[in-house]
């Protein structure tokens, strides 16, 4: 079942929370998904059923200087949500990445840090398994300055 962000999800959900199919909230816009597989528990910050999933572009927090902002910042709500076992965040590369190896990080705004998630890159998606909900963004490392010396001998 494939339904926009903000769409109201409850239906697709038992009394305890429990996704009764597999699930994809998505934002075409921002070309971004997220999949929800059955049986998955989907609980908010107060432990209630979550009502609906939003996947929306948002501001950058800092970064470290070891790396750079390779796509868009994306904010997954309700933030603080917790899935069991998972859910899968999916989305796009463009082309023109900045950066070498890009991946998904997950942003920890209590201590102001960015956490590498175990993700898979494939052509011109990366996805990652997430267990709750925060702002990601898909970061790399800066290109690296190559300097050649060269040498002219005349002939």
């Amino acid at each position: 079942m494939t339904i926009s962000s903000g769409v109201d999800l409850s239906s697709y959900l038992d009394k305890n929370g429990y996704s009764l199919l597999d699930i994809r909230v998505e934002n075409k816009e921002l070309d971004a998904f997220i999949f929800i597989p059955k049986g998955t528990r989907l609980l908010d910050s107060h432990k209630e059923s979550i009502q609906a999933i939003t996947i929306t572009e948002v501001d950058q927090p800092s970064l470290p200087a070891s790396l750079l902002l390779a796509e868009k910042c994306y904010g997954l709500e309700p933030e603080g949500a917790e899935f069991d076992p998972f859910c899968r965040l999916d989305l796009s590369l463009s082309d023109s990445v900045k950066g070498n190896f890009p991946a998904i990080y997950r942003y920890c705004g209590s201590n102001s840090i960015w956490n590498l998630t175990d993700c898979i890159v494939n052509e011109n998606r990366i996805s990652a398994d997430i267990s709750d909900f925060s702002i990601y963004a898909v970061l790399a490392e800066p290109p690296q300055e190559i300097k050649l010396n060269v040498k002219i001998v005349p002939s």
